[in-house]
């Protein structure tokens, strides 16, 4: 790329730029974003007609390229703001420095007498870059994990991907995981020789982002689509949430992910309890188990296998066909025994050192519900005023998570297990977002329902924390923005990435440099549960139920163990898997706080592209090798001496403390010794499909 001119030069020419981090942004003074420029070359294409900020007003479409006509620039404390009118509203832009980029975020102003009713999005978007060339620049999506049969358009998110591989792909709302619910929403692009990488993420709590990207031969535009929708007949003013420019190295722009969720945002996750830490957590329905009493004789047998936590899918008075279809809060249904005989089963769980969480269905409820009749307010409505099911549910009416009233029932069903049944908290049933309530008597923004979900977890979490103060909150959605409102979440990006490898979409080292950049999307120190199924995984994982038992599923849900993530397991999975998970969870029990934190992904690697490594180290040095190949193979580390600061004089000797499988290794005695010099010579051979699991001491 070209020099896009010094700073000076811009300026003289009547044009603003800001800039962070050796990434300089430049408009021209009607207005528009023309040039990006990073160690002061030019890094986007030469389009003049391409927006940066596109609105959808009653289904059109308005942007600084078309619709909308600059009025005025203001800079204040080295900020800026450029303003722009349309057909009857103003819109301000701001671009200010941030402790991790620059920010970009917009006002948008109704003019008085205007006949415009509704804001449907806001989307920013960068001018297309391009370093070196679609085939030579490199594409990252860190927090991206959707398992590649399932989604719309087969993108495997691979680590090595190119710019130009993303060619061809339909530009649309669903391409990546919505944020900051879901996916990390981080887009990036990194030169290839790795010196200077530029990123592209956004942050709201109040409704969800939509990641997309376009490739042309100019290069790959990056785009964050703010889906706020509000009426502007009856709310005049309202803000966008932020998006974030990044910039440096890709390991800085990761870094300043990092940063803009401690400090920027300021999440904190709440300290989860010991119990939730402990085996595995068991989810089940009372289908499976047949009704409360029945189910009390099988807890000694789950406990033999290692579960120490039961999540009991819901088990409320409900209307068929779907157990999600609460028609009664208060009541236990009658089906699995009712109130008395789920009061036995809690007692016998806790009796025999066992928690439980029960499932709290928000998202919801039976039409035939008391709650509809009674409070038709608490649900989302159509601008014509009809009830209707959140995604697709349709045999539930959809409630409203913003309405105040609503999250406080919530908080009181919440307690009132908790309190006169001794539960030990909940798993938080699909509270991602949702459709904005179109109400017109609605008293505030549409688009405060998508994560009105957040502030209910918060008061769910306060009002049993009240009572028992290791109550827990387990929640089925995994972005950034629930989990400083939950202990834990059900980590379906790990849970995908993990069968793009079983499917052999990536190999080890791919899965390995996945998981390295993945920690930096994540509030450090999250604790993660994972799965290898669950009763949602027949229609999000397909391949999950098909490859049951396989010997490389079980070495990945090693290497989540391994990782520092809670094992979770559904109940169908041990009739075939009940010996595997007995092994496996005695292991983590006995190794206990070693197995506590992020394993360290980055600082081992081996020569062969097919096995995973990770590390350990502190109580313990502990190492995991595993053959993600379909043939045996031959493999060197790289990194381990200086990782476990091994004396180069000292002799130490690397015993095998678990195999999945077959023995796996090419030393018949499960051990070898040799020098910390040294380590690094050995040769070890992998037996396909298998995880190897090594203690290291000094002798």
């Amino acid at each position: 790329m070209t020099a896009c001119g010094s700073t000076a030069d811009r300026r003289n020419h009547g044009m603003k730029t800001l800039s962070y981090n050796n990434l300089e942004l430049s408009f021209t003074d009607r207005g528009r974003l023309c040039c990006l420029s990073q160690n002061g070359d030019r890094i986007t294409g030469n389009r003049q007609d391409d927006p940066y900020v596109t609105l959808v007003i009653d289904g059109k479409e308005y942007s600084d390229a078309h619709g909308l006509a600059f009025a005025r620039w203001q800079e204040e404390n080295g900020a800026l703001a450029v303003t722009y009118t349309g057909d009857g509203f103003e819109v301000t832009v701001h671009i200010e420095k941030a402790l991790c980029g620059l920010c970009l975020y917009a006002d948008i102003t109704a003019l008085p007498g205007v006949s415009l009713q509704e804001v449907q999005s806001v989307t920013f978007q960068l001018p297309a870059v391009r370093y070196d060339g679609l085939d030579a620049d490199l594409f990252h999506a860190p927090g991206q994990g959707a398992c590649y049969e399932v989604t719309s358009e087969n993108i495997i998110f691979s680590p090595d991907a190119t710019t130009g591989d993303m060619r061809g792909f339909v530009t649309q709302e669903d391409m990546y995981s919505t944020t900051p619910d879901k996916g990390a929403g981080l887009l990036a692009v990194e030169r290839a020789d790795k010196t200077a990488c530029v990123g592209l993420t956004s942050y709201c709590s109040r409704e969800n982002f939509f990641p997309m990207t376009r490739v042309t031969d100019d290069g790959i535009y990056l785009m964050q689509r703010d889906m706020l929708v509000f009426d502007l007949r009856r709310f005049p003013k309202m803000e966008t949430g932020r998006v974030y420019v990044l910039a440096g190295s890709y390991r800085q722009v990761l870094e300043s992910y990092q940063t803009l969720l401690s400090r920027v945002v300021g999440l904190r996750v709440p300290e989860t309890p010991g119990w939730l830490r402990r085996g595995a957590i068991l989810e089940v329905s009372m289908a499976q188990l047949g009704d409360f009493d029945r189910a009390i004789g099988q807890l000694d047998w789950l406990y033999g296998i290692g579960v120490r936590t039961l999540y009991l899918m819901p088990c409320l008075c409900y209307e068929d066909p779907s157990i999600y279809c609460t028609i009664d809060y208060f009541r236990i249904e009658p089906r699995f025994g009712g109130e008395d005989a789920f009061r036995r089963f809690v007692t016998a769980l806790h009796a025999k050192g066992m928690r439980i969480l029960m499932d709290l269905v928000p998202q919801g409820t039976s039409a035939g519900n008391a709650l509809v009749r009674e409070h038709p307010d608490w649900y989302e409505k159509t601008p014509d005023g009809k009830m209707f099911g959140s995604h697709g549910w349709d045999d539930t009416c959809s409630l409203d998570w913003a309405n105040p009233e609503v999250q406080q029932f919530f908080a009181s069903v919440a307690s009132f297990y908790v309190k006169n049944f001794d539960v030990d908290g909940y798993r938080v049933d699909a509270p991602h977002w949702k459709e904005p309530n179109r109400d017109p008597q609605l008293s505030y923004h549409a688009s405060y329902t998508c994560f009105g979900g957040v502030r209910l977890t918060e008061k769910v979490l306060e009002s049993i924390r009240a009572i028992k103060p290791d109550a827990a909150l387990l929640n089925e959605v995994w972005g950034a923005v629930f989990q400083h409102t939950t202990h834990t979440v059900c980590e379906y990006n790990i849970h995908w990435a993990l069968y793009n490898a079983a499917l052999s979409v990536w190999n080890g080292s791919q899965l390995q440099r996945w998981l390295s950049e993945y920690r930096f999307t994540q509030p450090q120190d999250a604790p993660k549960v994972v799965f290898l199924e669950t009763h949602d995984t027949r229609l999000l994982t397909p391949p999950a139920q098909r490859l049951r038992g396989s010997a490389v599923t079980e070495a990945l849900m090693d290497l989540a163990v391994f990782a520092g993530c809670q094992p979770m397991i559904w109940y169908d999975e041990l009739e075939r898997r009940e010996s595997y998970y007995t092994g496996l969870l005695a292991l983590r029990a006995e190794l206990g706080g070693a197995l506590e934190g992020w394993a360290d992904t980055e600082a081992v690697t081996t020569d062969q592209p097919n096995v995973f490594a990770a590390a350990r180290r502190g109580e313990r040095r502990l190492l995991l090798l595993e053959n993600l190949g379909s043939y045996p193979t031959r493999t060197h580390l790289s990194g381990a001496s200086a990782f476990f600061g091994l004396d180069p004089q000292k002799s130490y000797r690397a015993e095998v403390i678990r195999c999945a499988g077959n023995i796996g290794v090419s030393f018949p005695s499960r051990s070898f010794t040799f020098t910390g010099s040294d380590l690094e010579n050995q040769e070890i051979i992998l037996e396909a499909c298998r995880s190897c699991w090594f203690e290291l001491r000094e002798l």
